[in-house]
C-alpha cells in the first residue's frame, strides 16, 4: 500500500492526498519558477476545477474496484468477498454515468494539438493532476485487465487518452506476471463479463 511518512509523525495513505500534499509542499519553488505550473492549478478557480474532476476520476476507480470486488473469480477464490454479479453491474451502470460526465469535460478541439481534459488555458504539454490520475488509472485497467473502459462512444475521452499515450511518461514500468494477469482476467459470469455486463448496461 503507498504511504507517505513525512517524518513528523503523519502518515499519509490515500494517493492524491500525498499527491496534493507535495504540490503545497513545493508551491513556494514553483512559484519562484524551479518547477512548472502547479499541477493541481493555478488560481481558485482552475483548483476546483481539477479537484472536481479528480473525485470524479476517483469514482470510476472507486466503482471498478466493486465490480471486480463481487465480480472477479480471484477475489472469490480469496474469500474476501461473497460473488454478487447484480452488485457488479450496477457499479459498471455508475462507471458509465462518471465517463459520460469526463467525456462532457474533454475539449472536442485539439487545442495546441492536445486534447484537454480541463477547459483552460494552458500550455500544449502542461498536464493537471485530473489528467494524471485518470489516466494512471485506466492504463493499468487496460494492461493489468485488458479492459478498453473508453469505449468507441466516448470520442473526446478517446482523443486524449491517446494524446496522454504519447507523452514518455506514459511508457509502462515492467510488465505485470502472467499469472496475475490470468487472474484479474477471470469472472464469475461465463464469457466476457466486462463485455457482457457493457452490453447491458
Amino acid at each position: 500500500m503507498l504511504a507517505l511518512n513525512d517524518g513528523s509523525g503523519m502518515i499519509v495513505k490515500q494517493s492524491i492526498a500525498i499527491l496534493e500534499y507535495f504540490e503545497e509542499l513545493y508551491a513556494a519553488d514553483t512559484e519562484a519558477g524551479k518547477y512548472p505550473s502547479p499541477l493541481i492549478g493555478r488560481t481558485t478557480q482552475e483548483r476546483a476545477k481539477v479537484r472536481q474532476l479528480l473525485l470524479i476520476a476517483e469514482e470510476v476507480i472507486d466503482a471498478f474496484g466493486y465490480t471486480y470486488r463481487f465480480g472477479s473469480i480471484g477475489e472469490a477464490m480469496s474469500g474476501r468477498s461473497t460473488p454478487n454479479p447484480l452488485a457488479a453491474r450496477q457499479a459498471v451502470s455508475v462507471i458509465h454515468e462518471k465517463l459520460d460526465i469526463l467525456e462532457s469535460y474533454v475539449d472536442p478541439v485539439k487545442e495546441n494539438g492536445s486534447a484537454m481534459l480541463v477547459h483552460l488555458e494552458h500550455p500544449k504539454d502542461y498536464l493537471f493532476l485530473a489528467d494524471c490520475v485518470l489516466f494512471a488509472s485506466l492504463q493499468y485497467l487496460k494492461d493489468q485487465y485488458e479492459i478498453e473502459m473508453i469505449e468507441e462512444k466516448y470520442e473526446r475521452l478517446r482523443l486524449w487518452y491517446e494524446e496522454m499515450s504519447k507523452r514518455e511518461s506514459a511508457v509502462v514500468e515492467g510488465e505485470y506476471s502472467e499469472e496475475l494477469k490470468q487472474i484479474g482476467r477471470e469472472w464469475i459470469e461465463s464469457g466476457n463479463f466486462w463485455t457482457e455486463i457493457n452490453k447491458a448496461v
